[in-house]
């Protein structure tokens, strides 16, 4: 139980409102997109929970959804399930290290690190294919409150 509290109380950095930032990485023809974004990120109620919402513009496209990081007890790590208003739904690991947050799931990844203060996230997702991990968007997250 110990190393549930002690990690979601490691997430209290995330915290707060963020404006977010990126590009999407031109690929299969499509040409480079940008990507903004508003990410909040509250505790549930016990903080044994931390939710997100995320309401982006990726390109054109609109899409809206939150995300729940909570403790995996029998794992001993870290997850996030999301859940978007396409219908998707993804569950991944997440690690805090230090400044270092991490997240893998199936064929998806993010590698970024948070400024020493804690006001700035900056990272590459990647996806996986054809036994290699290509970028697929480079983001910053900058706190808004």
């Amino acid at each position: 139980m110990t190393g549930s509290i002690d990690a979601m109380k490691a997430l209290a950095p995330f915290v707060g409102v963020w404006n977010t930032e990126g590009k999407i990485k031109a690929s299969d023809g499509a040409d480079e997109q940008r990507l903004v974004a508003t990410d909040i990120y509250e505790w549930l109620p016990g903080k044994g929970f931390l939710l997100h919402r995320v309401d982006a513009r990726l390109g054109g496209h609109i899409t809206r959804s939150i995300e729940i990081i909570g403790w995996d007890e029998d794992a001993g790590e870290l997850f996030s399930t999301s859940y978007d208003d396409q219908g998707a739904t993804l569950r991944v690991r997440c690690a805090l290290d230090d400044h270092a947050w991490k997240i893998d799931g199936n064929g998806i990844r993010f590698r970024g690190a948070f400024d020493q203060d804690w006001n700035t996230l900056v990272g590459t997702w990647e996806m996986e294919g054809d036994c290699s991990w290509s970028p697929w968007m480079d983001i910053s997250l900058a706190r808004a409150d």
